[in-house]
């Protein structure tokens, strides 16, 4: 790999996992700053805030996690520094 390649690859490999990490951060916090506002509402028996962290929250972030893989993995081979 070149200089300027592999200093590419790692900018972009910065710039997604900053990018993940923001998404995720924001993610988790948005259901304890709204929680009094979602919680006049029930699904499933729970609360919605209380639904939302303990059900939807880690869905979306094992979704965001495998979403930051594949993109990971397609910028490697872009840069041909995939193990295969």
């Amino acid at each position: 790999m070149r200089d300027t390649s592999e200093t590419a690859w790692w900018r972009k490999t910065r710039q997604l996992a900053l990018a993940t990490l923001a998404g995720l951060c924001v993610v988790g916090v948005l259901p304890r700053l709204v929680a009094g506002l979602l919680d006049r509402r029930a699904v499933l028996g729970l609360p919605l805030g209380t639904f939302l962290a303990v059900v939807a929250v880690p869905l979306v972030m094992l979704i965001a996690i495998f979403a930051f893989t594949a993109r990971q993995r397609g910028l490697d081979r872009g840069h041909h520094v995939s193990e295969d």
